[in-house]
């Protein structure tokens, strides 16, 4: 196996490993920023309905959203010390035939001297296997296509980069002492090549 294939075989073993370790990646840190843009979403809802009851405590917040958040007044003696509380739960729903994840925000502010518990829920749904199926073929479509590539360009630019080295190995085959001919080495700018020139 000369040379250039060496390269475009390293070449490509390199883009093939990078190419599945950038997809995994992608996957969870994109199912993981999902999760927290959820949560953030959440936690701003949890501090625009404390603000409101701050501002009126009579303010309709079941209507105005949906019921997707609750507030309840805790007793004087509860013994709640917590600011927040973060829970994700996956749960099957019946109606979409697939697993959902339940993410809850529940905070604790005081307000007008009464403690509330102001909990808002948001359901997301996780993706499914056919779906995740097909995004693994189009990765596996590109990666066919990005390793092609990248075995023709390697190939390609070896060849190119490795000509000053062909060449003096052709000059050396034709090199006889019997003969007068100097060898006519190709000039190059890389280090490597210009000192084995010069040893020749």
């Amino acid at each position: 196996m000369n040379l250039s294939f060496r390269f475009a075989r390293a070449f490509t073993l390199l883009v093939f490993f990078v190419l599945i370790t950038g997809f995994a990646i992608f996957y969870f840190a994109f199912e993981r920023a999902t999760m927290r843009s959820a949560i953030l979403k959440l936690e701003d809802l949890n501090a625009y309905v404390a603000d409101k009851l701050n501002r009126d405590p009579n303010y309709d917040y079941l209507t105005a959203h949906h019921r997707q958040t609750q507030v309840k007044i805790l007793p004087p003696h509860s013994t709640t010390t917590k600011e927040k509380i973060i829970e994700e739960k996956y749960i099957w729903n019946k109606s979409i035939q697939s697993y959902i994840n339940k993410i809850t925000v529940i905070t604790y502010p005081v307000i007008h001297q009464k403690k509330y518990a102001i909990t808002s829920v948001r359901y997301i749904t996780i993706i499914e296997n056919h779906f995740l199926i097909s995004i693994i073929m189009v990765v596996a479509w590109i990666m066919v296509f990005l390793i092609i590539l990248t075995i023709i360009v390697s190939v390609l630019v070896s060849k190119k980069i490795l000509e000053p080295f062909y060449h003096a190995m052709d000059e050396i085959k034709k090199f006889s002492l019997k003969d007068s001919r100097p060898m006519n080495l190709m000039k190059t700018r890389t280090e490597e090549f210009r000192s084995l020139n010069g040893f020749l």
